[in-house]
């Protein structure tokens, strides 16, 4: 009985060692199979790490284990549980990590509790089942990749409160068809919306100062972009504005017109190319930058008006525009670029403004049906092959005198492939066969 006695107690004390390993390593075996792993010991708190049942179909997060407030689900704690439909936390957590809930495919909503404030990068992306999402009030932050890859998220309620959507947070959500976003939201990250086939209205707040790059990129549904009135372009009074990054809201091909309002100081490379739609085109009082291959091959695109603050036509800004037939630039440009209007083929006329000092290399190529243009005294060099196979190019009007014009420096090929032209001077005019 003695010796029963003392191997019973020999046991015990073995298993009390293995479960102090085990705890100082960080992990204990839990309710329902779940594991944990000590946060601090002190204020005696700790995170969900994983689950032994792999077929679980309903998770009920509890508010303690073995004497410890759980108040974090850890990265990867839940994913790849193929047949989970149900989640419930306690008010005791207060975030999720990264990858949480990843590849979760029959899980089809769930209600965050307004106690989390953080979820984690990835925290439910490629959860195929995924139809609605409710954020907690409180939460600032949409991280990288939260969402990404859920097909059949159509709901997705953002609070007020999220102030930045990180990139690629909701990337290849292709049943998304509406955002607003609050006043508050004054990032959307690269990438974010990327491939929402379905998105069809994005609605800004005042808050938002930017657009990441390709963060709209092939929402082939695109009809309506509303920018808020009242942005505030003052860097001297700390108002920083609104950057709209480069391919922002390219191959949006259902994106019939776009309004940039007063405060949109920057529209980054190929921002709209591709958008075949698009016909209508205003700009506020302070855009700058118009970076290049601003409007690449919008086919549909007719007219454009530019603003005096803008400095420059960019590279590429207007190539392939093969609808475009009425410009009018703003009193600042003082730059054609490289390919600006090549292949514009039913641009007919058009008036360079007084400041433009470079045409640069091909910057009207392939302008076909381009006859007559005036190009100011300013104006010091015409680049390579600058209107190269501008076959119909009878007329070109010179704010300078004859002698200005001979002192023009030339590129190679810059008339080749026009017919006979005439050049009008202040002072008189050059016929050139």
């Amino acid at each position: 009985m003695k010796k029963s006695s003392k191997k019973w107690g020999l046991y015990c004390l073995l298993l009390l060692l293995c479960a102090s390993l085990l705890s100082s390593c960080g992990y204990m075996g839990g309710r329902g199979g779940m594991t944990r792993r000590v946060i601090d010991t002190t204020d005696k708190t700790c995170e969900l790490f994983g689950i032994r049942n792999k077929e679980v179909k309903t998770i009920r997060v509890p508010r303690r284990m073995y004497g410890l407030k759980v108040i974090g689900i850890g990265g990867g704690a839940f994913s790849d549980l193929d047949n989970l439909t149900k989640i419930k936390f306690p008010k005791s957590v207060t975030y999720l990590g990264a990858f949480a809930f990843s590849d979760c495919d029959a899980l089809t909503s769930i209600t965050i509790p307004d106690t989390i404030t953080e979820i984690g990068n990835h925290a439910f992306t490629k959860c195929d089942s995924l139809q609605r999402i409710v954020l907690p009030n409180g939460l600032e932050r949409i991280e990288s990749g939260t969402f990404q890859y859920c097909p059949v998220l159509t709901d997705a309620v953002i609070p007020d409160s999220v102030t930045y959507i990180g990139e690629w947070a909701f990337d290849g959500c292709v049943s998304i068809k509406s955002m607003v976003f609050s006043d508050n939201l004054t990032e959307v990250a690269n990438r974010a919306f990327y491939d929402c086939t379905a998105l069809e209205s994005i609605t800004f707040g005042k808050g938002i100062q930017r657009i990441g790059a390709s963060s709209f990129m092939g929402c082939t549904a695109l009809v309506s972009v509303t920018f808020p009135e009242g942005i505030v372009y003052d860097v001297l009074n700390n108002q920083m504005g609104l950057f709209i990054s480069d391919s922002a809201f390219g191959g949006c091909t259902a994106l019939k017109s776009i309004a940039i309002p007063d405060g949109v100081y920057y529209l980054g490379n190929n921002a709209f190319a591709y958008c075949t739609a698009l016909t209508d085109v205003t700009f506020g009082n302070d855009v700058q930058n118009l970076g290049p291959g601003l409007f690449f091959e919008c086919t549909a695109l007719e007219s454009i008006t530019l603003p005096d603050s803008a400095y420059e036509v960019s590279a590429t800004m207007f190539y392939g525009c093969t609808s475009l037939k009425n410009v009018n630039l703003g009193a600042g440009v003082c730059y054609i670029g490289d390919d600006a209007f090549a292949g514009c083929t039913s641009l007919e006329s058009i008036v360079l403004p007084d400041r433009v000092v470079h045409i640069e290399e091909r910057a009207f190529q392939n302008c076909t049906a381009l006859s007559s243009i005036t190009i100011p005294a300013a104006t010091t060099e015409i680049y390579d092959q600058a209107f190269l196979n501008c076959s119909s190019l009878t007329s070109i009007h010179f704010g300078g005198t004859i002698e200005e014009w001979q002192n023009i420096e030339f590129g190679n090929d810059w008339d080749s492939g026009t017919p006979a032209y005439t050049v009008y001077c202040s002072d008189g005019t050059l016929t050139f066969d």
